[in-house]
């Protein structure tokens, strides 16, 4: 974008930029060679055990990186994980915590390190969070115009409870 002109005068974040900027956003992302897997959970089928958000937060990262890990990753990969920051900085232990455990349990690397960094501070970050958004929007409002804009680079999408029908809360 910035080739082309374009100036930016704040964060991306997908949810506040309008419709353009996001599409924009989406279709300049595209040329990058990367791959997206997605892991679907809708918070309401969650029972009640896993309604607590450390539980939650760590069975969908447990159920994303035992997929997601041995097929983008060898036993002699080092795996570095970056999610984005968020909450309060007992907040961020907390998951950076969970997902530093699910990810040596699963990781097949021999080495691996996660990091809580803002969106902000990283581009790829910023990538998946247009991802992330047109994903969400799919899912959410059955609105795939941003979708299919990387629909191409969507390796696999598993949505956790789709076979269940009951709701918790």
């Amino acid at each position: 974008m910035g080739w082309r002109g374009i100036h930016l005068d704040k964060v991306f974040h997908a949810t506040e930029d309008p419709q353009g900027c996001s599409g924009r956003g989406l279709r300049h992302s595209n040329h990058g060679n990367f791959r997206i897997d997605a892991t679907i959970l809708e918070k309401s089928k969650a029972q009640t055990h896993l309604q607590e958000q450390r539980a939650l937060y760590k069975m969908a990262w447990y159920l994303h990186f035992k997929h997601v890990a041995p097929a983008v990753a060898s036993k002699t990969d080092r795996l570095f994980v970056v999610a984005s920051s968020l909450g309060t900085k007992k907040k961020r232990a907390t998951f950076h915590g969970a997902v530093d455990e699910v990810v040596a349990q699963v990781s097949p690397c021999a080495s691996h390190r996660v990091a809580f960094w803002p969106a902000a501070s990283d581009p790829c970050l910023q990538v998946v969070d247009y991802c992330v958004w047109a994903i969400q929007r799919k899912w959410e409002r059955e609105d795939s115009g941003s979708y299919d804009l990387i629909s191409d680079k969507i390796s696999s999408e598993f949505d956790v409870w789709s076979i269940g029908t009951d709701h918790y809360y």
